[in-house]
């Protein structure tokens, strides 16, 4: 490699190491209270540091002086080494966003597992009969017979995860299981560049990006989710009713309440009851259309802000809501009915402020309430 091109390369690193410290130790920071999803991609960071300092390490190549050759078989070494990491922790990353399962988790594992393993022995017979790569007496890289296809395997494990997310993102909003997707795009370009323009290394500068880009969007959902329930926050219930009432166009919310919460947490305890909330969630993201926002109002209440401007389908939206949780309540596996009761409105632009029309939501769902109490008694 001439000594241009390894200035470039590890001038590259350099940023690359910057930007990745940063964003580990802001998303250490965080919160001590973390998901497995959050630890998982802090394994991939740390996964990513360390291939970044293997990729320094293999810049040093062409050149015999000193222990530039240790350098370089070293930094080879563990990039090889390393690389099925990041397919398989983003496999796995994926997996727990879309809330699979233990059983299915644990099986993704043992199959990353069993492909980290795979490689491995590759690798160390690599060494001998240069499967992958060899460095010659010069300490110069060359590419093995096995070389694209080890390329060509990281793709596909890549490509797994858009997969599922593209089979069995219908639980996430839209837009976390497109970023999720995108996710894949920039490390599978960086593979392409490094396989197509022979001595750029750049498969692991494009994985930084690719994370910072992840951070990014991570951090701006944390402002709008409700860490309990994974749905919307009240903040994020404002920005979506600023954003419908500048765009002048009738929009409808359905504000609903748990009856029973409180009786749920005084017999059950506030574990049941923040399964209750839980669960609640699910159901109503499951009633609703896609793009519509679910949004945690209060302790125990709920809004819906929809796109739909008139009442007859926004009706049809309600009885829908009610009859998935009366199905749930039906369920004989169902240990704590959910009770509820709903208002709901068709917002008519310019007729009414939004504090008025909150306000009368906030009146016609304890109508329902009172409507409700009536009919037990």
């Amino acid at each position: 490699m001439s000594e241009t091109k390894l200035m470039m390369n590890l001038a590259l690193d350099i940023y690359s190491l910057m930007i990745l410290v940063a964003v580990l130790i802001s998303a250490i920071q965080r919160n001590a209270d973390r998901s497995e999803s959050q630890k998982i991609f802090e394994r991939m960071l740390i996964a990513v540091l360390f291939m970044l300092f293997a990729d320094a390490m293999s810049n040093f190549d062409g050149t015999a002086r000193s222990f530039f050759p240790v350098l370089n078989k070293t930094g080879n070494f563990l990039i090889f080494l390393l690389a099925p990491v990041i397919p398989g922790l983003w496999a796995l990353y994926a997996a727990s966003e879309l809330s699979l399962g233990i059983r299915k988790i644990r099986f993704h594992k043992k199959i990353f597992l069993a492909y980290f393993l795979v490689n491995f022995l590759l690798l160390i017979a690599s060494q001998f009969w240069g499967w992958y790569y060899h460095i010659d007496a010069d300490n110069i890289y060359h590419r093995g017979p096995l070389n694209i296809v080890f390329q060509a395997v990281n793709i596909l494990v890549i490509l797994f995860p858009v997969i599922l997310l593209t089979t069995r993102g219908k639980s996430l909003p839209r837009s976390r299981a497109q970023s999720l997707i995108s996710f894949a795009l920039l490390p599978i370009v960086g593979i392409a560049i490094q396989i197509i323009f022979y001595g750029f290394s750049v498969t692991v500068n494009f994985l930084v990006f690719s994370l910072l880009i992840a951070h990014l969007f991570i951090q701006r959902e944390s402002l709008d989710t409700d860490f309990l329930t994974g749905i919307g926050n009240r903040r994020k219930l404002d920005l979506s009713l600023k954003a419908h009432v500048f765009a002048n166009k009738p929009f409808s919310a359905i504000l609903l309440d748990l009856d029973n919460f409180k009786q749920i947490n005084d017999k059950f305890g506030h574990e049941a009851g923040d399964i209750a909330l839980k669960k609640a969630a699910e159901i109503l993201q499951a009633s609703v259309r896609e793009g519509d926002i679910i949004a945690r109002y209060g302790g125990d209440e709920f809004c819906i802000i929809t796109g739909i401007d008139n009442n007859e389908t926004l009706k049809e939206c309600v009885e829908r809501i009610r009859n998935n949780f009366e199905k749930y309540n039906e369920n004989p596996e169902t240990e704590i009915p959910l009770e509820l009761s709903i208002g709901y409105l068709v917002y008519a632009p310019g007729k009414v402020t939004v504090s008025e029309f909150l306000k009368k939501l906030d009146q016609r769902m304890y109508k329902d309430k009172f409507a409700r109490k009536k009919c037990e008694l």
